[in-house]
């Protein structure tokens, strides 16, 4: 009795001993399960098999099927475990089944099929992530992926057209990015760099074209971390990339999806990937006013608007404003009134008086204007074809041209051309200004050498013997505090 009471208190401590998860030095015992959430020093938490091997995503695998078959799928075998036993972290609702062209199953993740990859030669080995630029090691915190696939676009009629990766009719696959699940991201075209140009402050419009509320995390090796941004939209967040803000498009329903590039036709919205074009940089900070007083010394800094690195706007007495850095940075010292005269004139000035050698480009050197809409105008300006637009550089022309377009269109005369710095109506020299006639016009200015676009209303321009008094109201840069 004695042996057997000793018999069953072993085999007692014995099924203790094997329930619990580690042995007395500590280590861990595994614990069988199919899919194990992993560490790598370089990727972070991953997906592995139980046997510590690691998982990945196929970028072409863009729809709810495999892409990779034959070859391919000798290379990165299919990952498939009927009965999923999941690490802590992971969440079953996250994993799904899908059938191969060959009638054999493979395990989805978020959507995505998941692979092993033959080249890795042991547990915890990553060798096959960024392969072909289509193969991303599995991770469980993807804010966004990147999907590889045919462009449909749907237009204002729902009629769909394949498009090709410069949203011209064709064929082909473009690399795009989706969020975690493989839905398709968008970028507006009219936005600027980190403003978002189309959600409406009370977001009646936000289902056709919902943002993109993501908090980021983890993005695949092929993007920068450094390239993602937020921005606040009426109190909501959105995420950006390299500047754009992201979008989803209403219309698409099914993972994979991609219709919103059609929508309203092809190339408003488009899709983003590591090469998409910076967007352009609008100022639509808070109002700053700039006075400088008549007769004020027009080289000090408390007189001067100091814009960007390359532009301080200041105004000589009874002169044109103009570009100070400019002339101190070309020429290391102001320029006179005479060089100043010509720089706004062009050849018609007389350059007997002028002390420096240059090339006139029609004032304020660095800085292109453009008349944005007919804020301010005293006449009838509905046939005025030459507006600019912020972020587009098309209808910004020199201060000369500008004031003289307005001085034409107070005037009732018209514009029907401007062909360069100097030339409206085909009038060499352009016309007659009247500078007080830019007060309470909604201008457009480019910086050309840092690509930044800005508002600004004159408030006030002192004419005649005023000792060069001006005064205006601007944008600024939204990221900036403005003192």
């Amino acid at each position: 009795m004695k042996n057997a009471f000793l018999f069953i208190l072993g085999g007692l401590l014995f099924l203790s001993c094997s329930n619990d998860d580690s042995v007395d030095d500590g280590t861990p015992v595994p614990t069988g399960n199919t899919v194990k959430l992993g560490n790598d020093a370089t990727f972070g938490n991953i997906l592995t098999n139980s046997d510590g091997f690691t998982l990945y995503f196929f970028a072409p695998d863009s729809k709810d099927v495999s892409t990779c078959n034959d070859t391919c799928a000798i290379n990165w075998p299919p990952f498939y475990q009927e009965n999923l036993l999941l690490d802590n972290g992971l969440d079953v609702n996250d994993f799904g089944t899908i059938t191969r062209n060959d009638g054999t199953q493979q395990n989805t993740y978020k959507g995505w099929p998941l692979y092993l990859f033959s080249n890795d030669s042991a547990p915890g080995v990553i060798s096959g992530d960024g392969s072909g630029g289509n193969w991303f090691v599995a991770k469980p915190d993807y804010t966004v992926m990147m999907a590889k696939g045919q462009l449909v676009g749907r237009d204002l009629s729902g009629n769909e057209t394949n498009l090709t990766s410069d949203y011209t009719e064709g064929d082909g696959e473009t690399f795009y990015m989706t969020d975690a699940e493989g839905n398709t991201l968008y970028s507006f075209s009219k936005d600027f760099e980190g403003v978002n140009n189309f959600t409406n402050d009370n977001f009646s419009n936000n289902g056709v074209w919902p943002i993109f509320e993501e908090i980021l995390e983890n993005v695949p090796s092929v993007l920068d971390l450094g390239d993602f941004g937020m921005i606040d939209v009426f109190g909501r967040q959105q995420l950006t990339y390299k500047g754009w803000p992201l979008y989803y498009f209403g219309q698409d329903i099914q993972r994979g999806d991609n219709f919103g590039v059609g929508f309203p036709s092809a190339g408003v919205w488009p899709v983003l990937n590591p090469d998409i074009e910076l967007p352009p940089v609008v100022w639509v900070g808070p109002a700053l006013t700039f006075t400088k007083e008549s007769n004020a010394d027009w080289t000090l800094p408390e007189n001067q608007d100091k814009i960007t690195e390359t532009v301080t706007i200041t105004r000589q007495d009874r002169r044109q404003i103009y570009n100070y850095e400019y002339w101190q940075r070309t020429f290391g010292q102001d320029p006179s009134g005479a060089d100043l005269f010509r720089e706004f004139w062009g050849s018609i000035a007389d350059t007997s008086s002028t002390t420096l050698n240059f090339t006139p480009t029609g004032g304020t050197k660095g800085l292109r204007w453009a008349i944005l809409d007919d804020t301010g105008a005293t006449t009838d300006w509905s046939g005025f074809e030459f507006y600019g637009q912020l972020g587009d550089p098309t209808h910004f022309y020199s201060f000369h041209n500008v004031a003289s377009m307005i001085f034409e269109l107070e005037g009732e005369n018209g514009v029907s051309s401007v062909d360069d710095n100097f030339n409206i109506n085909g009038t060499v020299g352009g016309s007659s200004t009247d500078m007080e006639a830019l007060v309470g016009k909604k201008l457009g200015v480019w910086a050309v050498e840092e690509d930044i676009f800005f508002t600004l209303t004159f408030d006030t321009w002192g004419s005649g013997g005023s000792g060069g008094a001006v005064s205006y109201t601007r944008t600024t840069n939204q990221n900036e505090v403005v003192n």
